[in-house]
């Protein structure tokens, strides 16, 4: 975007942040966030525009995105602690809510040192963002299969399993990219989620508060979502099974333009049948079932209910061991004196995937490699406190589409690293959105790392082959060619933004 004066941002931002009751949003009778806007807005986390819209299609910069999340914790930062924590930002009115998020360690900032409060924020920016700020436990990396709508090799999808296991994102379309913006409305949903939905905010306000808010959901139930995790609930060091809960969705009964809340029951008098089936190939997971793994009904004291008053069952893992996957198709209805809802998950974790299970996997795969896929995940690998580079370990895919995990060790790997146009309208158009070579770096033998479980390669690039970058840009590209004589070439090309100094 082009360079703004120091006075033309503050102006842009002061715009957006005018308070605003709810009440008086002229414009979010029909948006599907209303609920999360009025609610934040009452409590004077988020503001309208000056003539009284909220626009939640809007998108978000990074200043207005910080206000929310500061607000959202509570914190009243003022300029004359928070200030001077970027070149571009000193005691503009965004100066405290950036300069707070910075100590706590939400955010960093550009590779030239700026935080570019006006920038827009897309989708996985934000995402981490609440991430850090709620304090989720972020994982290391995320399996290639957990997700359809998320690079999972890239930078950003640790954060978004995060998220998801929290329950905090409401449904977006398209994939979870770099370059899909955030929205008002969007955010407002994420934030609402995070600080008043989830069990895990609950416990942290007035127990009244709580009971209050129950009580609003005392409604007719449009819909429930199967949510499955698997867990340890007898205190050893294992995985003990799945809890699988439902999250409702209700519609007020007197006020049919109200659009949809989730929430739980008040009642407590559920009953929960189950079946789980086995996944079937990558491709084909969401039209097809496998075989029947389990099928199980749960009534009286079986059904158990958490602090905030979802209904909940424990699955033993002993029951789905024979699941091939680690993913499964699962199906349940929860039924109560109000009534039967049927739910549907056709990618639920229901085994954690070890080492010694995708070693087993692996020997049993044909191993007709067809492709290969990944981005960059940026890392430390000398135990000091800073980033060394990015990682670069692709996922092997063979000709049905399934995951393998190449076992030979005579692999040359060839990276390529140009600079990239600073312009998303031609994100992953590669053959125009990459610029000049940068850098070309040939690693083999010991210069390639390999998984001690699984044999899968892996290569890493450090900060210093880097340095020719341009400064500033935020992306470049990577192109990859690895080669083996035992299975042959296979290229990638991908896309990462510059993480070096965050």
């Amino acid at each position: 975007m082009p360079t703004l004066t120091k006075i033309c941002i503050t102006a842009l931002l002061v715009a957006v942040a005018t308070p605003a009751l709810a009440a008086s949003l002229s414009d979010i009778g029909n948006s599907n966030n209303k609920t999360a806007i009025e609610y934040l807005s009452d409590k004077g986390v988020i503001g309208g525009y000056p003539d009284g819209t909220f626009r939640p299609l809007n998108t978000v910069n990074r200043a207005e995105l910080l206000k929310i999340l500061v607000g959202g914790q509570g914190a009243a930062p003022t300029v004359d602690t928070y200030n001077n924590c970027f070149p571009d930002v000193t005691n503009e009115w965004f100066a405290p809510f950036v300069c707070y998020a910075k100590e706590q360690g939400w955010v960093g900032g550009y590779p030239d040192g700026t935080f570019r409060p006006a920038n827009t924020v897309n989708t996985v920016e934000a995402i981490k963002m609440v991430v850090n700020a709620q304090g989720y436990q972020v994982p290391e990396s995320v399996p290639s299969y957990q997700y359809d709508d998320v690079d999972n090799a890239a930078w950003y999808a640790p954060y978004v399993k995060a998220a998801k296991d929290k329950g905090i994102l409401e449904p977006i379309s398209g994939n979870l990219g770099t370059a899909s913006d955030m929205k008002r409305g969007s955010i407002s949903e994420v934030i609402y989620r995070s600080m008043y939905v989830r069990e895990q905010a609950l416990d942290r306000f007035p127990a009244e508060q709580n009971a209050a808010e129950n009580t609003t959901y005392d409604y007719d139930v449009s819909r429930i979502d199967l949510s499955g995790m698997v867990t340890n609930w007898d205190g050893d060091a294992e995985d003990d099974g799945v809890e699988l809960s439902a999250y409702f969705y209700f519609k007020s009964r007197t006020n049919t333009a109200e659009p949809e809340q989730m929430g739980p029951p008040k009642n407590q008098d559920w009953s929960v049948n189950v079946s789980i089936y086995d996944r079937v190939t990558d491709d084909d997971y969401k039209t097809q079932k496998g075989k029947l793994l389990y099928q199980g009904n749960f009534t009286g004291n079986q059904v158990m209910y958490d602090s905030s008053g979802y209904p909940f069952v424990r699955i033993p893992i002993e029951q789905i061991q024979d699941a091939g996957k680690t993913m499964a198709w699962v199906e349940a209805t929860f039924s109560s004196s109000r009534g039967s809802y049927s739910g549907k998950e056709e990618y639920m974790t229901v085994r954690n995937e070890t080492n010694d299970s995708l070693a087993v996997e692996n020997q049993v795969k044909q191993l007709n490699i067809q492709s290969i896929s990944g981005s960059p995940y940026w890392t430390n690998w000398d135990a000091d406190a800073e980033k060394d580079g990015f990682e670069l370990s692709p996922y092997f895919k063979d000709t049905s589409g399934e995951q393998v995990y190449p076992n030979s060790k005579d692999w040359i790997v060839t990276v390529k690293i140009y600079n990239a146009e600073v312009d998303y309208s031609k994100y992953k158009d590669f053959s125009t959105h990459k610029l000049e070579l940068v850098n070309t770096l040939t690693m083999r033998g010991n210069d390639v790392q390999y998984d001690t479980t699984l044999g899968k390669p892996s290569v890493r690039v450090p900060d210093e082959a880097l340095e020719g970058l341009n400064v500033g840009s935020g992306q470049f590209v990577v192109e990859a060619e690895f080669r083996s004589s035992t299975y042959g070439v296979f290229e990638l090309r991908t896309e990462t933004f510059d993480r070096r100094d965050q």
